[in-house]
């Protein structure tokens, strides 16, 4: 026997879903949740023969039900539409929490959904609705909606089981893209415990040798003085020389020490024009042809640092970028505002160099104490720690770009004013805030 056309009507409705099940079965994760939302919505159309399938989630702190993908297939572009504001269908809302689903031919009029009539179902045409409740943890998150335009339709059992599979589907894919996030977050953890581990590291260091080498150089000046007097006029020159470099480490020697006792930065206002000026005397004793320095400034930009410990963290920046332009080039340092992000005003320094770049590998090695990409002998591996160590004392951040034999641009995210460190110094305690957020490579 053939059978009744509802028992017809019902085998051709299995077969469909199954074939469209398998076709759901094959989706994989990866090029995020929308993406997923538009291929299960357009093969849940295409299965149910409906015009319309919304995804929509609940979003209980704003009292709103708000749709992530909705697809209509008599149009080719994205609609977007406002998010319902579930007090004011407090029925429907209820209905899709205590029911599997709801199935009604008559939309516009059925008790459970004619609270959306005006705002929603006239406008659009919808006549029939088969919603199934998206579940996750035993609670209801969301809802797909299956919407018939055109005459009323009524919904068969298998109709309703094919709901529910795509809801169960939708829930799947939410949770699993929950787990990435909570995994990538954990990640991002992990990377801040190894800065930070970097920064105890150097820290430690600079506590433990920085007043013993301060004593040494100290022996130096001091029998320079001595000698001062019984050296003629080249003699003084050549003394001078050393005193000189004795003094330049000695200056440094005492950032050391300040970093191994982590004190709070004696921060002022810097006004940009003032600190270029100072950096272009500073820089112009150690870059010299065939390196020059380019400086690109907006004079209305301010920073709120130690004047000192700020030149130390450019001078760093700038050398290691000469470092790494063999056979000369110029270094471009950047003083500008930082795009505008909510909460504290930032200030943006960048150094640009179009030398030999560096790889992930030695991006991931980036501010550990006593890493460098120098040949042996050329660095100390302490230049880029100390920046960390530095700007995370000011509550700045420091990004990096870099591509192996094109170049690097290291962003430096600074205060720009007292109120912006104080509301950073309030968000977390500075031995919790690393110094290196983002490094980016490409290869």
């Amino acid at each position: 026997m053939a059978g009744t056309p509802e028992e017809q009507s019902a085998v051709t409705a299995r077969v469909g879903f199954t074939e469209v099940r398998l076709k759901l079965s094959r989706l994989k994760p990866g090029g995020g949740l929308r993406e997923l939302y538009r291929q299960i919505a357009e093969l849940a159309a295409e299965a149910m023969d409906v015009d319309r399938v919304g995804v929509w989630f609940f979003e209980p702190e704003n009292d709103l039900l708000r749709c992530a993908w909705l697809h209509d297939r008599r149009v080719r572009h994205v609609i977007d539409l406002s998010p319902l504001q579930v007090s004011r269908v407090p029925v429907y809302a209820s209905a899709i929490r205590e029911h599997r689903f709801i199935a009604t031919d008559d939309a516009q009029n059925d008790p459970q959904t004619r609270e959306l009539a005006q705002s929603y179902l006239v406008p659009n045409g919808i006549t029939s609705m088969l919603d199934s409740a998206i579940y996750r943890d035993g609670q209801v998150i969301g809802v797909v909606c299956l919407e018939h335009v055109g005459p009323r339709r009524g919904w068969l059992p298998e109709e309703h089981q094919f709901a529910a599979t795509v809801a169960d589907l939708l829930a799947y894919f939410v949770e699993a893209e929950s787990r990435v996030e909570v995994e990538r977050q954990a990640h991002q953890l992990e990377l801040r415990a190894k800065d930070q581990q970097r920064l105890e590291a150097i820290a430690r260091f600079a506590a433990g040798v920085g007043h013993d080498l301060n004593n040494l150089l100290a022996v130096v000046t001091n029998g320079l003085e001595l000698l001062d007097k019984r050296l003629d006029v080249d003699g003084k020159q050549i003394s001078q020389m050393i005193r000189t470099s004795a003094e330049q480490s000695s200056a440094l020697v005492k950032q050391l020490v300040l970093l191994g006792r982590r004190e709070p930065p004696q921060a002022q206002l810097l006004e940009a024009r003032h600190l270029k000026g100072h950096l272009a005397q500073l820089l112009a004793a150690t870059v010299q042809p065939p390196w020059e320095v380019a400086f690109d400034v907006d004079d209305r930009v301010t920073f709120y640092a130690d004047a000192t410990q700020l030149e130390q963290v450019v001078l760093n920046l700038v050398h290691n970028a000469r470092d790494a332009t063999k056979g000369g080039g110029t270094v471009l340092v950047r003083l500008h505002p930082a795009p505008r992000r909510a909460g504290p005003a930032f200030s943006q320094i960048q150094v640009v160099d179009t030398g030999q770049g560096m790889s992930d590998q030695e991006l991931d090695r980036l501010g550990e104490p006593f890493f460098t990409t120098k040949p042996r002998g050329k660095g100390t591996g302490l230049g880029m720690a100390t920046v960390l160590l530095l700007v995370n004392l000011h509550g700045g951040q420091v990004s990096i770009d870099s591509t192996p034999g094109e170049g690097t641009t290291v962003t430096v995210r600074w205060p720009a004013d007292a109120e912006a460190m104080e509301a950073l110094a309030a968000q977390a305690p500075t031995h919790e805030r690393p110094g290196l957020t983002e490094a980016h490579g490409r290869q």
